[in-house]
């Protein structure tokens, strides 16, 4: 181990973080490492907390796929009528502290947010030899209940799963690194050793410092293997389609602008909570999206426009295509557009047991010619290679969470060129959006990929 500024550096060789790119089988990798601990050294149980909540169910038809061994969703029952149920926290907490004589164990993140369950699980009559974090960058606030009860559990060997451990800024590798045993300081401290500060009352990070660092030290307690190396995929297009508003559309961005405008002017200081930032953020994406979210008065989205147009090409061609969107008010003005081609939706107001049943007619329905989906939803743990095109309506807002969604169709089983495009509408808050992005992806390239970048604007060599 090594201290650099107060923090220090170590290596614990039984803490792990696997960091494959996307589509790389990091599931089927633990199901086996866990078969193998089993026969080797009689590891007993093998827990997996999904940072995703029907990641759950992904886990346990991988290990029935995959494994001979037993498996248990935490909590889960069948009620009389054949539907399946989860039961309260506290009853978890009580079949926990039972004992549980499945091998695998799976759960959901949101369960580690009762205090009681850390207590639980290290006071259980199983004996939980390994502890899997399945996308572990989805618990990057230290601060947050569930946070901190997952750095009280207790386990012989602690594996992070993600392949986006970078989401927005260095100390999203903190709680990954901590957790696994690879780093003994405080939060504050780690941030202090990579953000620069500035701006209004020196609070701001407008820089970042040290990372030659931060990436030697996730490269010694990590694996990453990229999709390149490991696999013969095709070829993977990224495509930017500028679309221009007309005189109607933009003259309601322009209405909805103003109004920010003056919102500002009325706040004391002219400073915006996060949560008003947000909000308008949010207003300007959806005008650029459909406007009809926004006004009773029908009027034009140049995005759909040309959706519309690339969806009738795409199909024509015989190939399928997954639509994602950010807002599910885009939702109905998409599917009725598009309903010739048997749309299929899958949103967070649709079941997970529709949401799969969906997923198997689009793979094997020749007539579901679109998929149309938030990213929300539908952007981490779910395969749909009959599709090799992807159109973002809109896209997330870190590149993290874009190159999630991306991979849906482009992982083992796709046989075609991918083609990723992004709808960006000239002269408004997409073009900022889009520059985030790009700054994020750099930002990871450098520290995980240990890609050459131009990091100029973004470290403070001093």
């Amino acid at each position: 181990s090594y201290q650099l500024e107060g923090i220090e550096y170590g290596l614990n060789h039984q803490g792990w973080l696997l960091l494959d790119d996307q589509g790389l089988g990091k599931t089927l990798q633990m199901i086996y490492l866990a078969e193998v601990l089993k026969k080797k050294e009689g590891l007993k149980h093998c827990f997996i907390i999904c940072g995703v909540n029907g990641l759950k169910y992904n886990w346990a038809r991988e290990i029935e796929k995959f494994s001979k061994l037993d498996y248990t969703i935490l909590g889960q029952r069948i009620t009389k009528t054949g539907k399946v149920k989860i039961s309260s926290v506290a009853e978890r907490c009580k079949q926990l502290k039972k004992g549980i004589k499945e091998f695998f164990v799976i759960t959901n993140i949101e369960t580690l947010q009762s205090k009681e369950f850390a207590e639980a699980f290290n006071k259980s009559k199983s004996e939980f030899d390994l502890i899997v974090l399945d996308e572990a960058h989805k618990a990057k606030n230290p601060s947050s209940k569930s946070a901190k009860n997952l750095l009280k559990l207790k386990a012989n060997r602690c594996i992070a799963l993600t392949g986006t451990v970078i989401m927005n800024d260095p100390e999203n590798a903190y709680l990954p690194l901590k957790w696994t045993g690879n780093l003994s300081c405080t939060y504050s401290a780690f941030k202090g050793m990579y953000n620069v500060y500035g701006g209004f009352g020196g609070v701001q990070v407008i820089g970042y410092k040290n990372l030659e660092l931060l990436q030697e030290h996730l490269d010694s307690c990590s694996l990453r293997r990229l999709k390149t190396q490991v696999l013969d995929l095709p070829a993977k297009t990224y495509q930017l389609e500028y679309v221009e508003m007309g005189s109607k559309q933009r003259a309601l961005y322009e209405e909805v602008k103003q109004g920010i405008a003056e919102e500002l002017d009325k706040l004391p200081n002219k400073q915006m909570t996060i949560m008003q930032e947000m909000t308008i953020n949010m207003r300007l994406r959806q005008v650029t999206a459909c406007p009809n979210m926004l006004t009773t008065d029908i009027t034009p989205s140049a995005k759909l426009d040309r959706l519309e147009d690339l969806v009738e090409n795409i199909t024509a061609q015989g190939d399928k295509v997954v639509v994602f969107c950010t807002f599910k008010g885009t939702i109905p003005e998409l599917t009725e557009r598009l309903k010739r081609y048997n749309p299929l939706v899958c949103t967070g107001n649709v079941s997970d047991d529709d949401i799969n049943k969906n997923k198997e007619k689009f793979e094997k329905e020749d007539k579901h010619k679109v998929m149309v989906c938030t990213w929300q939803k539908m952007g981490t743990g779910h395969t749909m290679t009959s599709a090799n095109y992807a159109i973002f309506v809109d896209t997330p807002w870190t590149d993290a969470d874009f190159q999630q969604c991306s991979d849906r169709i482009y992982r083992i089983g796709q046989s075609k060129p991918v083609f990723i495009i992004t709808l960006i509408t000239k002269d408004t808050y997409d073009e900022r959006v889009q520059e985030i992005l790009d700054r994020k992806e750099m930002l990871s390239g450098y520290l995980v990929d240990k890609r050459d970048c131009e990091l100029t604007q973004m470290i403070d060599y001093e």
